[in-house]
């Protein structure tokens, strides 16, 4: 441990991307999209419901993973490894059954 005081830059809070300061393309495409499909956050943030929906699957994948592997406790999902691998394919099943409900309910 340095005895030296850490100085106003590195003990600064890194900013929350808002619309205030968000690229133009990420304003257009947030704004552009209807109520239901944003959400806020606690900070003042809007974000597209679509990004947590696409890390739900990622993670009922590994969830399952683990379960079926029978790990316990903390075990990174390096690429390559044996967990990551079955949770790939646990991930593949789950997006396909995705898709086929999603062209049953447009063609509903």
């Amino acid at each position: 441990v340095s005895s030296k005081k850490a100085s106003a830059a590195e003990t600064k809070r890194r900013p929350v991307l808002s619309l205030k300061t968000a690229p133009r393309e990420v304003k257009i495409r947030i704004k552009a999209l209807k109520t239901e499909a944003k959400h806020l956050k606690k900070y003042g943030v809007t974000i597209a419901l679509q990004q947590p929906q696409g890390m739900a699957t990622w993670t009922a994948a590994l969830q399952g993973a683990r379960k079926e592997l029978g790990v316990k406790g903390f075990k990174p999902a390096k690429k390559g490894s044996r967990l990551y691998r079955k949770a790939k394919e646990i991930n593949e099943r789950l997006m396909r059954r995705r898709r086929v409900q999603a062209k049953r309910a447009a063609g509903a």
